[in-house]
């Protein structure tokens, strides 16, 4: 069985929002904004899906780098 991250169909807003643990609300949000690629189908608003190579991209843009510096300086004011 093959699993769903290597599936060429395109994921919902709700398995996003649950392979990343957040809510659906934050994947329509993201999706709205830009940040997130997607695709919609269907008439009117239609339905929203996101294929797994742009949440891939999504992921890796959204990683924070933090520097040693910034955390000596956090762990100070802590």
């Amino acid at each position: 069985m093959r699993a769903i991250s290597d599936s060429p169909i395109p994921l919902s807003a709700q398995q996003v929002a649950e392979m990343l643990a957040i809510s659906r609300e934050v994947v329509y949000r993201l999706c709205e904004s830009g940040k997130l690629a997607h695709h919609r189908f269907g008439n009117g608003r239609g339905t929203i899906r996101i294929f797994q190579q742009d949440l891939d991209q999504f992921i890796a843009s959204s990683r924070v780098h933090t520097s040693v510096r910034d955390l000596v300086e956090y762990d100070h004011l802590a």
